[in-house]
């Protein structure tokens, strides 16, 4: 995920500055990395409107050859489980739940201060933006919780499936604070500091935590004990089970 938001921010920057075969590239090396490429052509969709069927285009083709070679390899388009994956994926969550499962993810991923930006941020676009202020919003909103919105079961389960709602978080944000005259330094310093605040606990408890710590020594342990090419059956199957709700 942190690699294509790279490749998609590019992309979209190369899109509002005119730099279309950038635009085109970046889009390209997104849809590579990650099935996020799609909602990041939705979002360009916003911005170019039926200029942007060369990016179709594009999805359409990787999306297809990777069709293609699922199909070659197994006999099936959906060969590999691919069906099945998606449905799951996709699958039915509890609402409630999953609102509180996001509320406690932003607010350790943004802070409640930057989220309070976001959202005062979003009104002033909406209310004093031009259309083409709009469409940006709406194309980075679509880009950052489509994902999300979308595959409702990984969006519970993991936390990175937020991390692209970070262009439309900071930049309404940053709209907020930059339309505020001659008091922007000092609000950019004081949201700076109430972020940090905010965040720095999360962020030393996390690298403290090593969350995936169990993984790391089960992996050294199996390459020391085995060999190249051995087969091996790991029980009990506690630990797999424990990365699904």
């Amino acid at each position: 995920e942190p690699v294509a938001l790279f490749f998609s921010l590019t992309a979209f920057w190369s899109v509002l500055t005119g730099r279309m075969r950038l635009g085109l590239l970046s889009t390209l090396a997104c849809l590579l990395t990650n099935w996020l490429g799609i909602y990041l052509v939705l979002g360009i969709t916003m911005l170019l409107g039926k200029k942007a069927w060369p990016f179709w285009a594009l999805a359409g083709s990787v999306v297809g050859l990777h069709l293609l070679h699922t199909w070659w390899v197994t006999g099936s388009v959906w060969g590999g489980g691919l069906w099945e994956i998606f449905v799951y994926r996709t699958g039915r969550v509890n609402v409630g739940q999953l609102i509180q499962r996001w509320r406690e993810w932003s607010v350790s991923l943004y802070s409640i201060w930057l989220l309070a930006a976001f959202a005062f941020g979003s009104l002033r676009i909406w209310w004093r933006g031009n259309t083409q202020h709009r469409r940006l919003w709406m194309a980075l909103f679509i880009y950052g919780f489509g994902y999300a919105l979308t595959f409702t079961n990984a969006a519970y389960i993991h936390d990175y499936f937020i991390y692209s709602s970070v262009a439309v978080v900071s930049l309404s944000a940053a709209v907020l604070v930059a339309q505020s005259a001659k008091w922007w330094p000092v609000l950019t310093t004081i949201l700076w500091l109430a972020v940090w605040q905010t965040t720095n606990p999360y962020v030393v408890a996390l690298d403290a935590s090593y969350g995936d710590r169990l993984a790391v020594q089960i992996g050294s342990f199996l390459h020391n004990q085995t060999e190249a090419g051995a087969k091996i059956l790991v029980v009990p199957t506690s630990y797999a089970a424990s990365r699904r709700p």
